[in-house]
């Protein structure tokens, strides 16, 4: 990839910045979606421990 050499006073155009946003929020939202699968992962997890548990305790 080349870069080009950044112009003195040269400021970055609008579109650039607005896509360097919409990158950096979708990056966390995909983040959050990430954190939010792990908790969901999690909590049917202790549900299955605990059905798991209580069946044996009803088969033994």
């Amino acid at each position: 990839m080349k870069r080009a050499l950044p112009i003195k006073g040269w400021l970055p155009s609008p579109q650039s910045k607005e896509d360097k946003m919409s990158s950096t929020l979708k990056r966390s939202f995909h983040t959050v979606a990430y954190g939010d699968f792990l908790f969901r992962a999690s909590i049917l997890a202790s549900f299955a421990v605990i059905i798991s548990l209580i069946l044996r305790g009803w088969l033994w």
